[in-house]
Formats: C-alpha cells, sequence, structure tokens
C-alpha cells in the first residue's frame, strides 16, 4: 500500500472520505452523551439570549420582592445602559418593519384602470381570433417559397 504521500495514490478522495468518517463518527458519539443540542429549526432548540431574558422579565428566582426588581424576581444578572438601549432600539425597529408590512399589503381588488382594461380587450380579442398559422401551398411542381426544387 502506497503512503499517504506517495505521488502514484488518489489521495483527496480518500483523505476526504476518512476525514468525514471519523467526524461523523465523533458526531455520533457526542450525540449519544448528549452534548448536541436540538436543532436551529426546532421550536425547543432555538437560541436563547440572556440578555433579553433579564430585559423581558423571563429570569430569576421568585422569592420575596427585591428592592429595584420587578414582580418579586431576584437574579443577579443585570444590563448595561448599553445593552439596554440596543435592545430597545431593535425592538422599535422591529415595531417599524411590522408596520410596514400591514402597510405593503396590496388590497384585495384593486381598481382596474383603462390601461388595465385596454390590455384585457386587447387578449380578448387576440384570444378569440382563430391561428391557422404560415400554410405553404406546395401542391405545383414550380417549387417552395425557399426556391429549391420540390420532390416528392
Amino acid at each position: 500500500m502506497p503512503s499517504k504521500n506517495s505521488v502514484n495514490r488518489p489521495k483527496l478522495t480518500a483523505n476526504l472520505r476518512r476525514r468525514a468518517q471519523k467526524l461523523g463518527q465523533k458526531r455520533a458519539r457526542r450525540t449519544a452523551q448528549g452534548h448536541f443540542a436540538l436543532g436551529r429549526e426546532d421550536a425547543l432548540g432555538a437560541g436563547k439570549s440572556a440578555p433579553l431574558d433579564v430585559y423581558f422579565g423571563r429570569v430569576g428566582v421568585q422569592g420575596s420582592h427585591a428592592e429595584g426588581s420587578k414582580d418579586g424576581r431576584v437574579t443577579s444578572r443585570t444590563l448595561s445602559g448599553k445593552r439596554l438601549r440596543k435592545i430597545e432600539r431593535n425592538l422599535r425597529y422591529a415595531k417599524k418593519r411590522q408596520g410596514k408590512e400591514q402597510k405593503q399589503a396590496p388590497p384585495a381588488s384593486a381598481p382596474a384602470g383603462p390601461l388595465t382594461a385596454l390590455r384585457n380587450a386587447l387578449w380578448s380579442v387576440l384570444g378569440d381570433s382563430p391561428s391557422a398559422g404560415l400554410i405553404i401551398d406546395t401542391t405545383g411542381n414550380a417549387g417552395t417559397t425557399l426556391g429549391g426544387a420540390y420532390f416528392p
């Protein structure tokens, strides 16, 4: 068997296959051990943001009403002023985007303008006319329309 760096050896395919096999084994081993989280497309595996949880008050331990905490939640996590402003700015942008999507929705029945009526009338005339196509008379012995002799 030639060495890995030999000249006459199909190196790329073999090395890629071996690498893919090793990565697959490693992935299977880690999955069996429970190290992999759920997929990104899975609702349970969606990305989680600790700063957003703190902002919306979804973290903390239910307990006595601590000073400065909402709804009696006690937490050691705090938000910096910069992060707080960033979250609020992104929420404003999201609200504006939702408003634009609602405005951009086309009405169910748009009134037909004169150009649309003319276009529909022309297409109806074209649709009603019979389309026979190009008919070439080749019954005579004079030849075809291309000028060459016709031999049946």
